[in-house]
């Protein structure tokens, strides 16, 4: 470590010293001379010598003075990463006569070599010149542009000010002002260093005030320490302190409306630097909330945190009379500052529609009935209900009701439009979309409402998601079990059959992806992502792959599966529980195109390799208590397979050509071939398998069923019988002897029994 140095000289009446010539000038690299070039020999007579004027040797070693006018101290500065002199050195100073060219060099002190930097305080008060001598050679050591004596020269009339739109500013300092050092202009100033608490701020060449823009409210309020640095000559600095102080709250406000009727969000933006008490809304003058909390936005999972300073009420404007109101909000801070802001809003209210039938996407049989009622500001409405462009109803009423014959109209969904209009010509349109049926007395088992989200249907429970709750659904009962999410954020839900109980991942504020249980509590049972479930087992990855964990619900007890020796990790999504067993596939090589399979024996805790290969990715498809079903890609075109647990080794080919996914779960294979484009099945104790339907798309598998859809329908596969589900929804599972259609915004279940 190197020492710096710091020697002072005549003590007398040192001040602080301010800020120390933080200079950030780079010292000239140091001039060479080059050898003359020879010259080719020409009859032309001997030139006239030129005179030339050899340079003063120096030794560059960013030396600088700094003299503070406040103390009367000169800080002398240099450093040893240029130059080192293998002796020392000697600070040298010169009282200036009248005639610079007349110097009487006296010695201040002396310094040994190697401490690295160094600095040298001395105290005068007069016009001084200073220098530093290397003792090895008397040579001088140099600064910026060679500069190697070192003025001190008090200057005078050297006045501060600041100002702010062009006047005076004073203290405290308020927001953004200018600071400006007038100089003589007799003085050789080049420029201008502003430091703020001793730290850099910047710097100003434009004469004769240097000024710079100074925003003070990005500073702490009270008591601050502002230096001048005037650069009067090359690594010549003097320096003025002067205490300021400043003042700023930024207490900011403003208002806005989030919607112009009905429940209309009364937004204001507040913020300050002091601590705020809230904001208050006023409508009319009357107090109408006192909002003490910010609104936080609500997914903090992804960075947003508190970031719009933003209050909120909310105005439940459909209980008002239309007319002008005026709207105040106001606001107060720690610091004393207060603020108010009001705007006016011109209310009229459109009619509000309440819809008691149809439910949108519902399926309707021959008669549609269409009812409600309308609630509006001036009490005075025309309802009019059109069937495509044909109107079927219209009337001045509070509640409306009609009927319409849909017989002989073709199978489909059609959209009735209920538009309520009142004396101001405000108006309110809704839409219902129904899908007829002809003769059908289908009505919905259950509406989730818009808000509800259907994760999962299996061993005889619904589960869903419902505002910030995981809800679970007992079919048989239609009994409901609640779980709070709390600060939860989910990524998918997942039913454990022959339980009841809800396994998924997703994360809390720490973002570590966690392993949830929801049984007769909502639970964290580990860390991880995509769990899968089966019976009375749970199986999830870890976040590197390289351990699989096997969950017994009944014994609550973990298995960590770890990756086979001769394998990188696990395949983060293709694995599946049987009875038994479980199928998994794992890297073999670093190469991530090289995958194979492996059979977990869960009573054993034996893994067992099923493939071997170095160019394909082989992937586990589904498994049960006799075969497991795999498919093989990167080998153009993908191949699917299956093999008997009993003689695992014996691969038999399915598909030559697999389009999309194959499944296997409770004894029932499904797979679409891409050549002859039919969706094929293989049931537990069949050797050939059977064409289902072509140009299909397969769906689920389950309870030796499966669904597909075809043409925009759905159809269930039984016992080699195709029949069709209705209604058509993409969303639908199988479970227990019902399949459950989900359809529309409002989330219409519809339980369908399998005969």
């Amino acid at each position: 470590m190197k020492t710096k140095y710091i020697v002072t000289l005549l003590i007398i009446g040192i001040l602080s010293l301010g800020a120390c010539g933080n200079n950030e000038e780079e010292p000239n690299s140091q001039t060479t001379q080059t050898p003359d070039l020879v010259q080719p020999i020409t009859p032309n007579p001997t030139p006239t010598p030129t005179p030339t004027t050899n340079p003063i040797p120096t030794h560059g070693a960013q030396l600088s003075l700094v003299y503070n006018a406040d103390s009367k101290v000169a800080l002398i500065s240099w450093s040893e990463s240029s130059y080192v002199d293998p002796v020392g050195y000697r600070v040298e100073k010169s009282l200036i006569s009248e005639s610079r060219a007349l110097k009487n060099w006296s010695e201040v002190t002396t310094l040994a070599s190697g401490g690295g930097n160094y600095s040298v305080q001395d105290y005068t008060e007069v016009p001084t010149n200073y220098r530093i001598v290397s003792l090895d050679d008397e040579l001088s050591l140099s600064g910026d542009n060679g500069a190697t004596e070192l003025l001190v020269n008090p200057i005078q009339g050297v006045a501060l000010f600041f100002t702010q739109n062009d006047v005076n500013a004073t203290m405290p300092l308020n927001r953004v002002v200018t600071i400006n050092t007038l100089v003589d202009a007799s003085a050789n100033v080049q420029k201008v260093i502003y430091y703020l608490d001793t730290k850099k701020i910047g710097e100003s060449v434009v004469k004769p005030y240097f000024p710079y823009s100074f925003n003070s409210a990005a500073y702490a309020n009270g008591n601050h320490r502002l230096d001048n640095e005037l650069k009067i000559e090359d690594s010549s600095y003097i320096t003025f302190y002067t205490p300021i102080t400043t003042y700023n709250t930024n207490l900011n406000l403003s208002l806005r409306l989030g919607a112009t009727t009905g429940v209309i969000p009364v937004i204001a933006t507040a913020s300050s630097k002091e601590s705020l008490s809230g904001v208050r809304f006023y409508l009319d003058d009357m107090l109408m909330a006192d909002v003490k909390e910010k609104n936080y936005c609500s997914n903090p999972r992804y960075g947003c945190y508190d970031s719009n300073d933003s209050y909120e009420w909310e105005w439940n404007s459909t209980a008002y009379a239309p007319k002008t109101y005026v709207l105040k909000t106001e606001v107060s801070d720690a610091g004393g500052e207060y603020l108010s802001k009001e705007i006016t809003h011109e209310l009229n209210n459109p009619p509000v529609i309440t819809m008691t039938s149809p439910l949108n996407e519902s399926v309707v049989g021959d008669t549609l009935s269409i009812s409600g009622s309308v609630s509006d500001d001036q009490n005075a409405t025309t309802v009019t209900i059109k069937m495509g462009d044909q109107t079927i109803y219209s009337a001045n009423a509070k509640s409306f009701s009609a009927t319409y014959d849909m017989r002989g109209l073709v199978e489909k969904n059609y959209a009735i439009q209920i538009k309520a209009t009142d004396a101001s010509n405000k108006s309110t349109t809704v839409t219902r979309t129904v899908l007829y049926k002809e003769n059908s007395n289908l009505t919905p088992w259950r509406s989730l409402g818009k808000d509800g989200s259907v994760m999962q249907v299996g061993g005889g429970y619904l589960a869903y998601k419902e505002s910030n709750s995981l809800v679970r659904l007992n079919l048989t009962s239609e009994s409901e079990s609640r779980y709070d999410l709390g600060t939860v954020h989910y990524d998918r839900y997942y039913d454990i059959s022959f339980t009841g109980a809800i396994a998924f991942y997703g994360t809390e504020l720490t973002f570590d992806s966690t392993i949830f249980l929801a049984d007769d509590k909502l639970s964290k049972i580990g860390t991880g992502q995509h769990p899968v479930v089966y019976k009375n087992n749970l199986l999830w990855i870890n976040s590197y792959y390289s351990s699989l964990y096997l969950y017994d619900l009944n014994a609550k007890s973990v298995v960590d599966v770890k990756k086979p020796s001769d394998a990188k990790y696990w395949l983060n999504w293709s694995y599946f529980l049987g009875d038994k067993n479980f199928c998994a596939s794992a890297n073999i090589s670093s190469t991530p195109s090289n995958y194979d399979l492996y059979v977990y024996d869960m009573t054993s805790q034996q893994a067992t390799r099923l493939t071997n290969t170095t160019e394909t990715v082989e992937t586990c498809n589904g498994i049960d208590e006799s075969r497991v079903v795999f498919a093989e890609y990167n080998s153009a075109p993908n191949k699917l397979y299956y093999a008997n647990l009993s003689n695992p080794s014996t691969h038999i080919q399915l598909s030559a050509n697999l389009s999309g996914s194959a499944k296997l779960l409770d004894g029932l294979m499904a797979w679409v071939d891409g050549d002859d484009k039919y969706l094929y099945s293989l049931g537990k104790n069949e050797s050939t398998p059977r064409q289902v339907a072509k140009d299909a798309q397969l769906r689920e598998v389950k309870n030796g069923l499966l669904t597909y859809v075809k043409d925009s329908k759905i159809y269930l596969y039984k016992n080699g019988v195709s029949s069709e589900i209705w209604p058509y929804s993409d969303t639908h599972y199988i479970d227990g002897n019902y399949v459950y259609v989900v359809r529309g915004v409002e989330k219409l279940v519809y339980r369908i029994e399998i005969k």
